[in-house]
């Protein structure tokens, strides 16, 4: 009997190893032949075209750089001393303080980044539900809008600015101002435009965004004597906008970001730049950098001036800036008079260039030199595409070809350099006109 239970054990032991076997084996064989490393990768980011790098990159030589906007007088900030072995201060306190100073602001208001990029990498990771949020951009613009909103899964909606004068097209804006719409971002001066954007335009798009009914003439009534003045330039300038009577639907909110990469440069900077409009307006944000007028492109420090409850969601992540970057920009600031000294020149060589730029010996290649409140010039060349490849392949000289972005057909972006680059850049554009194509 006992020799009967083992011989039944011992089948029932090789029944069960034959059934995980195949079971195993089915498992096998739902497996996919080899790790597939893409199949981990978000969708959102596999359909994402790569950024396209500046050609500056594929050269072996140190040619003439005018393609990024970047100070061509380098930077005022000497050699850095900072204890690397050291984490930096998380909360950034000294250089909150400093550019809180330098902008007319509160510390409390202030956001720091590497980079400006990361501050509108936050600001749509949090307001902005993937898969089913938007935010709103006005091409042609800053291309790392629409590439962060990619990445996380927020889709774009694009009202391009009127194509004469690079201006927002306001109307078509708050028409699309959906529940769905958490961002806008509007560029001022523009990139790659030049131009700095009509204040009064700003705040009607903000007004409106902040979720209350809007309406457009003739629905909006005049405000009344009695109303106070700000109230009264509110409501005027959203009855301006030139466009049928429409009543529009409330929408949840969003939030206006105005991007002042290149605000150093405007005619009067203090008085172009919406950071005095932060205070009094719950809904509006304005992001700067230090890697254009500052000079310090390659510490990467961003600003944003925010409302303080904003402040509090953006500023979670601790060591997001080095020790260096840190007090680089510290260094920056003190030495902020010998900055607006480089600002000047790079002004004076931005009219000195256009005005070579639009002389008759041009007349048969340039068709039209934009207007710039920038330290860049966005020029329309006959050929522009086989230009910019001869500036850099044959003169060694680098411009940024933008001819495939909106309302820039023909068109190159040229940063101003100094005087013997940019002598440089106008020689080679003789020479690179003149050659067949």
């Amino acid at each position: 009997m006992s020799q009967q239970r083992d011989t039944a054990f011992a089948a029932s032991l090789v029944v069960a190893s034959l059934a995980l076997a195949v079971l195993l084996a089915r498992r096998r064989r739902r497996l996919p032949a080899r790790f597939d490393l893409q199949r981990l990768v978000r969708p959102c980011v596999l359909r994402l075209a790569p950024y396209t790098f500046p050609p500056r990159f594929g050269l072996a030589e140190a040619p003439v750089l005018l393609d990024a906007n970047e100070n061509p007088h380098g930077s005022t900030v000497e050699a850095l001393d900072a204890a690397l072995h050291r984490y930096p201060d998380p909360r950034q306190a000294r250089l909150k303080a400093a550019i809180a100073g330098l902008r007319g602001c509160a510390p409390s208001q202030v956001v720091v980044g590497c980079g400006s990029d990361e501050i509108i990498d936050l600001l749509i990771r949090v307001t902005c539900e993937p898969g089913r949020d938007s935010i709103l951009v006005c091409s042609p613009t800053y291309a790392m809008y629409q590439i962060f909103a990619s990445v996380n899964d927020v889709s774009t909606v694009d009202v391009p600015l009127s194509a004469d004068d690079y201006q927002l097209r306001v109307g078509a804006i708050l028409q699309s101002l959906t529940p769905r719409v958490k961002l806008v971002f509007l560029c001022s001066p523009g990139n790659p435009t030049g131009r700095l954007l009509r204040r009064a335009d700003i705040e009607a798009i903000a007004a409106a965004a902040t979720g209350s009914l809007r309406c457009r003439q003739p629905l909006l009534p005049p405000p009344s004597a009695t109303a106070s003045s700000s109230l009264r330039r509110r409501a005027l300038s959203i009855a301006a906008v030139p466009e049928p009577a429409l009543l529009l639907p409330a929408a949840a909110g969003s939030l206006v970001v105005v991007d002042e990469a290149y605000v150093d440069f405007a005619p009067d900077e203090a008085a172009a730049s919406c950071v005095p409009l932060v205070g009094r307006t719950p809904n509006l944000v304005v992001s700067q950098t230090f890697s254009k007028a500052w000079g310090l492109a390659g510490a990467r420090v961003g600003v944003a001036v925010a409302p303080e409850p904003l402040v509090s969601a953006l500023d979670r992540a601790p060591f997001n800036l080095s020790t260096l970057a840190e007090q680089a920009a510290l260094r920056a600031i003190r030495a902020a008079p010998a900055v607006r000294a480089q600002r000047d020149r790079v002004l004076a060589e931005r009219d000195r260039v256009a005005a070579a730029l639009s002389a008759p010996e041009f007349a048969s290649a340039v068709r039209r030199v934009s207007p710039s409140d920038a330290n860049f010039l966005l020029v329309r060349v006959a050929n522009c595409r086989a230009v910019c490849d001869a500036l850099a392949e044959r003169h060694g000289v680098v411009v940024r070809y933008r001819g495939g972005m909106l309302h820039c057909d023909g068109c190159m972006r040229v940063t101003i350099g100094t005087e013997e680059e940019n002598e440089r850049m106008l020689a080679a554009l003789r020479r690179a006109v003149a050659e067949p194509a």
